[in-house]
C-alpha cells in the first residue's frame, strides 16, 4: 500500500494536541481532548487511497484502509498503540497491519486542529497531511437519492459551502447536498465550511458484493435472510441449499449455497445465468476488478495468500455460472 505507514504514524501523532504542558518531556500524558474523539477522514484521489481512522481514550488506533477507491476498492485493517508527550512527540509502541507491514517511531507537529479540521506536518520529511471529520458510512442503491444533512449525520450548524463526490460514476452531489446514487462502488462525499470538512463514505453493492459478503458468512444468515429454499441435500463433503427461479435475483435461474454442517460456515456459492448477456457483464466486471489466480479464479489480492475468497466465472455444457469460493475454509479443510 502507497502510504500504510505514513497514515498510521499521523494517526497517533494527532493524539500529542491532547497533553497539555507538563514540565516533564518523557512523561506520557493521558487526557485526549474531547476533540480528537471520534472518526478521521482523508481522501488521496491521485493516489487512489483513502483512510478512515478511529480515535480513542484507550490509547488505541483503529484504521480502515480502502486502496482502487475509483474502481472496486480493497479494505484492510490497521491498528496501534500510542503515547504522546509534551514535548510535541509521539512514541508509536505498537502497531499491527493485515499484511504484516511494520515501521518505527515517528514525530509530527499538529499544525491545526477543530471540530472538523487535522492538519499534521511530519517533522522529519516536512509533508503535511489535512484530516477532515468522518461523520457516516451510508449503504445505498442505484437510484436512490440521499440528503447528507438528514441522513449522513452531518450537524446542523455545519455550513457547507461546497460539496464533491471522490467517484462521480457512484455518486453526484448537488450544491444543496443532495446525493444521486448512480452505480455499484463506493464514493467519499466531502462537505466543505469555513471550519473544515466533513466526510461521509457511501457504499453501493452490486449482486457481487452481496453473494462475496455471503460466502463468507453462515448458512443461518443466508436462511434468515432469504426464507426457506426450494431444496437441500448434500453436494462433495457438504450439505448445500438451491432457490430456483423465480429467485431473489432476476439475473439468475438459480442459486445453490454449500456449507459445512458443523461449523455451519458457507463454504461456496454457484450462481446459475439466465442469460449470456448477463453472466457476461459480471463475468467482465469479475476480469476487470480482480487479479486473476490459477484455474480461472480471480480475488481482490494480487498475492494469492492474501485472499479470504476466489471467484470463478465459467461456461459449461452451454450454461453460464459464477462461483465464489471460501477460500479460507478451502484452506483449513481442503475441499468446498
Amino acid at each position: 500500500m502507497k502510504r500504510y505507514i505514513s497514515y498510521l504514524f499521523i494517526a497517533a501523532a494527532a493524539f500529542f494536541v491532547a497533553c497539555g504542558s507538563d514540565d516533564n518531556d518523557n512523561e506520557p500524558q493521558d487526557n485526549v481532548s474531547e476533540q480528537l474523539k471520534g472518526e478521521w477522514c482523508i481522501v488521496d484521489e491521485p493516489s487512489d487511497v483513502a483512510l478512515v481512522l478511529r480515535l480513542d481514550a484507550s490509547r488505541t488506533i483503529i484504521g480502515t484502509i480502502y486502496d482502487n477507491i475509483s474502481s472496486r476498492p480493497t479494505k484492510e485493517q490497521i491498528s496501534g498503540s500510542w503515547t504522546y508527550y509534551s514535548s510535541n512527540k509521539i512514541l508509536v509502541m505498537d502497531r499491527k497491519h493485515e499484511s504484516g507491514l511494520k515501521s518505527s517511531s515517528d514525530n509530527f507537529l499538529v499544525q491545526q486542529i477543530g471540530p472538523y479540521v487535522l492538519q499534521l506536518r511530519d517533522q522529519s520529511t516536512g509533508a503535511v497531511e489535512r484530516y477532515s471529520r468522518f461523520v457516516a458510512s451510508i449503504d445505498a442503491q442505484a437510484g436512490q437519492q440521499i440528503d447528507l444533512y438528514q441522513q449522513a449525520s452531518i450537524p446542523k450548524d455545519f455550513q457547507a459551502t461546497a460539496f464533491s463526490s471522490s467517484n462521480t460514476r457512484v455518486a453526484t452531489v448537488s450544491t444543496d447536498g443532495i446525493v444521486s446514487v448512480q452505480g455499484s462502488g463506493v464514493a467519499f462525499i466531502s462537505a466543505t465550511s469555513a471550519e473544515g470538512s466533513v466526510v461521509c463514505l457511501l457504499n453501493v453493492p452490486s449482486h457481487i458484493d452481496s453473494y462475496i459478503a455471503e460466502v463468507q458468512s453462515t448458512i443461518d444468515a443466508v436462511l434468515q435472510t432469504h426464507g426457506k429454499p426450494d431444496a437441500e441435500g448434500m453436494s462433495g463433503q457438504n450439505m448445500a441449499v438451491v432457490y430456483r427461479q423465480s429467485c431473489f435475483d432476476d439475473a439468475l435461474s438459480a442459486i445453490q449455497y454449500q456449507y459445512d454442517e458443523k461449523t455451519r460456515q458457507v463454504t461456496r456459492i454457484l450462481t446459475l445465468y439466465n442469460s449470456v448477456n448477463d453472466y457476461e457483464a459480471d463475468a467482465t466486471e469479475i476480469r476487470n476488478a480482480f487479479f486473476l489466480h490459477s484455474e480461472s479464479m480471480y480475488g481482490p489480492y494480487e498475492e494469492y495468500v492474501r485472499n479470504t475468497y476466489l471467484l470463478s466465472p465459467f461456461i459449461s455444457d452451454g450454461a453460464c455460472y459464477v462461483s465464489y469460493n471460501n477460500i479460507k475454509y478451502f484452506n483449513q479443510y481442503k475441499h468446498f
